[in-house]
C-alpha cells in the first residue's frame, strides 16, 4: 500500500514535508536545466560538423544527443572544428 498524497498545500505547510518537497522540486528544476543546457550543447557540436559538411550517421548522432557530460560535450564542440570525419570525436 502507497503513501496518497490528497492535500498538497497540507503537506507544504508542514514544516517537515514542506522543505523535503522543496528540495526535491529544487533538485528536479536544476536537474532540468543541466540536461537542457547539454542538449543545446550537443545540437551546437552536430551544427558545427553541419556546417562543415561532415557526415554524421544515425548511430553518430545518438551517440552526440545522448551524452549529459558538459565537458565532453565542449571537448566534442572544440574538435568538430577542425575533425576530418565525425568519427575522430569518439577516438
Amino acid at each position: 500500500m502507497g503513501f496518497i498524497i490528497e492535500d498538497e498545500e497540507a503537506l507544504r505547510m508542514n514544516p517537515v514535508f514542506g522543505e523535503i518537497l522543496e528540495g526535491l522540486e529544487a533538485r528536479a528544476e536544476a536537474k532540468g536545466k543541466a540536461e537542457g543546457q547539454a542538449e543545446g550543447e550537443a545540437k551546437a557540436v552536430l551544427t558545427v560538423l553541419e556546417e562543415r559538411r561532415i557526415g554524421v550517421d544515425d548511430a553518430q548522432r545518438e551517440r552526440i544527443m545522448a551524452v549529459y557530460d558538459r565537458e565532453m560535450l565542449r571537448r566534442w564542440l572544440r574538435a568538430a572544428m577542425h575533425v576530418e570525419s565525425a568519427d575522430e570525436l569518439f577516438g
